[in-house]
């Protein structure tokens, strides 16, 4: 047999982008709540039908992105990539008692090697698939073959791939039209090296319908294409695209390539998705829906949803733990709308050799995620799903994992596993609820729990790790709940909960995260006009916060860190000496960013002031006006009109005092004055009276 990491080696680089991330920080961040194995849905019997030995069998059933096929009699039809008589892949079935038959043995000739993808099936019973090595060059050259495999067994390759012009190592599956023409993609090749669509029509002939260059338009498209009426094929590349995360597009009938959707649009971190692998699934109405094997809420990949106005919504993110990580295979959907898919990574922490086994996961058409099997990968029960599931009529689920199995083949890892998942009705509490719900709140929280099953017991836990409970009501992790005893939150916290006991099975692991946003500042002298300068104080009723807080009219910004990232860090009283506007936020301690709290204070310039004073004189007066505020203008007028004066200090009505030229009264006069500007608002309009007998 083959050395195994040759074999996985295939594994894109981009999954491996997501599976080195800490998912324990992880769980804390995804959406407000989750729940995991709903106990109010069906739940499924898991179990092994086959566990692959290299030798004569097979090994490493991948069928990449795509799934097995099934017929109409319950017969599984699919590949290994390994294994078998030359250790380079094999065409199987498996019947509907489990047994398994190898219809054919790749030689790493002509006839290809590795196969990676899965099959199609005609309505004659002949098979359709790729290899993703040998064809024109013995193994471990060549670029792939496209074959077809028919009822007696016998292969005949319908296409050699021989890289440019040509397409070059077909990874993925096949989709077939109506009139016989098969469909699929190349991760290489082409005119430019990275990737095609191409057609083999009912004769064997092969025309490259396009070639990819690997930039807006994509790169590398690992996943097959879906085909709707009208001829239209859909896919994912996994790298290009405008942000260069991958892409979501349309290859009309005139063979010309629309982006539907670019991934990464918001930027690093890449939360709408980043690397789409898999086909996509297409529903009756033309809403197209698919995996990205990285970015999301926590970088661990995401489901999503474009619909017919080519607008993308994430339909979920998954948080590495307990939920999955890296989902690198198409989803299938049933007849209400759920889908159903693996993720490779995630789910069982310290599984296995290559640790986080992967999952199987149902998502609800209301957006609600079920894990219904967490890989162990030394179970017996195999290890990281790579393929899509199979949807039968009677509901049950197909599947493959590339790993585990039986652990007696390659060294311990296993050569992987096929599994059925049978749905079962299980009688389960249905999961705990919290008072109040998840969410964002300014003050300190009291979090109670209750479950509508008598007598179970509720665990749960707040430092991000999961709570367990046993049929006999024992909290076997996290802590025992009691109706006596409140949760208080003072700070940002994940409550994780699950009930059981009392004759129930444990119920789903439901989470809530609540954001404790710090209170606005407040300030010692409320905002208002004042004439003299102010000493400004700012506090927060939120223990040990930092306050941040700005005065040329930006907003300041603070990190849960406590943090000042925009801003300046309050400490000590601020001097507002002229007409100012403070702006003020506080954070860190565990404590969210709060609300912005601005205050604008107005510092009006003194009224000026006359010299001589108002009154009666005998004789002519020289009069000079003054102010205490530094800078000011000051302006006036001598017949009976209101002075005026800009912020700026520009007098708008009246006449500009100068200190140098005091104001001649020889007879009787009224001065008017005002002062302002040099950061000062407009004082109050004062007059003095001169009477010259």
């Amino acid at each position: 047999m083959n050395n195994p990491t040759q074999h996985r080696s295939w594994i894109p680089g981009m999954r491996r982008r997501v599976a080195g991330a800490a998912l324990a920080l992880a769980i804390m961040l995804v959406p407000a709540f989750l729940t995991i194995g709903s106990a109010q849905a069906q739940t499924y019997t898991y179990s092994v039908l086959h566990a692959f030995t290299g030798t004569p069998d097979g090994a490493y059933p991948s069928s990449y992105g795509a799934g097995a096929t099934l017929d109409a009699e319950g017969n599984l039809y699919d590949t290994t990539s390994g294994g078998g008589t030359y250790s380079l892949g094999t065409v199987f079935e498996m019947n509907a008692g489990g047994k398994v038959t190898v219809l054919y043995n790749f030689t790493g000739q002509a006839d290809g090697a590795n196969p990676n993808a899965g099959l199609v099936r005609d309505a004659q019973g002949n098979l359709y698939g790729t290899t993703g090595y040998a064809g024109i060059s013995p193994y471990p050259f060549g670029w792939g073959t496209l074959f077809k495999l028919d009822t007696a067994g016998t292969v005949t390759v319908l296409h050699t791939f021989t890289n440019n012009p040509d397409s070059a190592q077909p990874l993925a599956g096949l989709v077939q039209d109506a009139q016989g023409n098969l469909y699929g993609t190349t991760y290489y090749g082409g005119v430019y090296g990275s990737g095609t669509v191409y057609e083999v029509d009912n004769t064997g002939k092969e025309t490259v319908l396009y070639s990819f260059t690997g930039k807006t338009d994509g790169y590398q498209p690992y996943g097959g294409v879906v085909l709707d009426a009208q001829g239209n094929l859909y896919g994912t590349t996994a790298s290009g695209g405008a942000y260069g995360q991958g892409t979501v597009f349309k290859l009309d009938t005139a063979d010309n390539e629309t982006v539907l959707y670019s991934f990464c649009v918001q930027g690093n971190p890449c939360t709408d998705g980043a690397g789409p692998e898999a086909a996509l699934a297409l529903d009756a109405q033309g809403n197209l829906y698919g995996t990205a094997s990285g970015g999301g809420a926590l970088g661990h990949g995401t489901v999503f949803k474009v619909d017919t106005s080519d607008h993308m919504t994430v339909l979920y993110s998954f948080a590495g733990l307990p939920d999955g990580a890296s989902p690198v295979a198409s989803v299938v959907l049933d007849a209400e709308g759920n889908l159903y898919g693996t993720t490779f990574d995630g789910g069982n922490l310290g599984c296995g050799p290559w640790q986080n086994c992967g999952t199987v996961f149902e998502l609800a058409t209301a957006g609600s995620e079920t894990v219904l099997h967490r890989f162990t990968g030394t179970g017996g029960d195999g290890g990281n799903p790579w393929a899509a599931l199979a949807l039968d009529a009677k509901g049950d689920l197909f599947g493959t994992t590339f790993d585990g199995g039986n652990l007696a083949c390659n060294s311990g890892y296993g050569c992987g596993t096929v599994f059925e998942l049978t749905p079962a009705k299980l009688t389960t509490v249905v999961a705990p609820t919290f008072s109040p719900g998840a969410g964002i709140y300014t003050a300190v929280q009291s979090v109670t729990l209750a479950d509508t099953a008598p007598g179970v017991t509720i665990c749960y836990t707040t430092n991000g790790s999961l709570p367990a409970v046993s049929a006999a009501g024992v909290c076997t992790a996290g802590l025992t709940y009691s109706s006596s005893s409140p949760i208080p939150v003072s700070t940002s916290t994940t409550i994780y909960a699950v009930a059981g006991g009392n004759g129930y099975a444990s119920s789903s692991l439901v989470r809530a995260i609540y954001t404790i946003d710090a209170p606005a500042p407040t300030f010692s002298q409320a905002a208002g006009i004042y004439t003299t300068v102010q000493s400004l104080t700012l506090a927060d009723t939120a223990p040990g916060v930092a306050i941040c807080y700005t005065t040329n009219g930006s907003s300041p910004a603070v990190t849960t860190a406590g943090v000042c990232t925009a801003g300046s860090t309050y400490s000590s009283a601020i001097p507002v000496s002229t007409s100012t506007t403070i702006y003020a936020v506080a954070g860190g301690n565990g404590y969210a960013s709060g609300s912005l709290a601005r205050a604008i204070y107005t510092i009006d310039a003194p009224a000026p002031t006359f010299s001589p004073a108002a009154g009666i004189y005998r004789t002519a007066q020289s009069v000079t006006l003054a102010d205490t505020a530094p800078g000011v203008t000051i302006c006036y007028t001598t017949n009976g009109s209101s002075p005026a004066v800009s912020t700026a200090g520009v007098c708008t009505a009246g006449l500009t005092y100068s200190s140098s030229s005091p104001i001649p009264v020889s007879t009787s006069t009224t001065i008017y004055a005002v002062a302002g500007g040099n950061g000062y608002a407009s004082s109050s309009l004062v007059r003095a009276i001169y009477t010259i007998d």
